[in-house]
């Protein structure tokens, strides 16, 4: 019992010690600093999450990125905090991004509130955690993502987040978002959504834009998802 309590004294001092050297001027003290908490896992993480309350912007994502390797449930709703509240659009992108990795559908809402934010990064890694953590509530937002957003990047994310969801809702925009959208990355992913979703109803879409597609790499995906469907008859 001793020698168990010495051992929890001990590790403590460990953590606390590391904890310290985060806030070391040198990156290579940081860096191994966040290994070994990283390295330490679950009984560091109540330590790493007050770090999130810290007004030094570096400091939050050093603590977010140690939980991102833990993946600890615990993160959730601190996680979540610093997506709706943080000061720092990095640290909000950091955060929706562990918050996928986590996939606890405590943040499937909030992540859906995200989709609306003014920065595309941040409504791009919503998008892509959202996708992650495959919750259906997420899949009209996503389509509304698809067919609206300004930015690439965003769209594609969001058609890429509705294949990992395989829900048909997706078929229409998706197939919308194959024909029509000027981004070649958005055309390339909506065809590979297409095929992870297993609608026998796109594949008609997917053979007349065949025809049409120019791109050759966006071409190739569309083939692909036409033999994927070809497989499920």
């Amino acid at each position: 019992m001793v020698s168990e309590q010495q051992d929890k004294e001990d590790l403590s001092r460990r953590i606390e010690r590391h904890i310290s050297e985060l806030r070391s001027p040198d990156l290579g003290t940081q860096s191994s600093a966040a290994f070994n908490l990283w390295g330490i896992g679950e009984p560091a993480v109540k330590y790493v999450l007050e770090l999130l309350k810290d007004p030094d912007v570096e400091l939050r994502l050093w603590a977010i990125w140690i939980i991102d390797q833990i993946e600890s449930p615990k993160a959730v709703l601190p996680l979540i905090h610093i997506l709706s509240q943080d000061s720092d659009p990095q640290a909000r992108r950091a955060a929706a991004e562990t918050l996928g990795h986590i996939e606890d559908s405590l943040a499937v809402l909030p992540l859906i509130d995200a989709l609306r934010h003014e920065d595309a990064e941040i409504r791009e890694a919503a998008a892509e955690a959202l996708g992650l953590i495959g919750d259906d509530r997420a899949v009209e937002p996503l389509c509304k993502l698809l067919a609206e957003d300004r930015v690439v990047g965003v769209r594609h994310t969001a058609a890429c987040a509705l294949g990992e969801l395989h829900d048909y809702r997706a078929v229409t925009p998706l197939t919308q978002a194959l024909q029509h959208d000027t981004g070649q990355t958005v055309r390339r992913d909506a065809a590979w959504a297409l095929g992870e979703i297993g609608d026998l109803r796109a594949k008609e879409a997917l053979r007349m834009t065949l025809q049409q597609e120019k791109d050759r790499e966006v071409k190739e995906v569309i083939t692909a998802a036409i033999e994927k469907l070809e497989g499920i008859e």
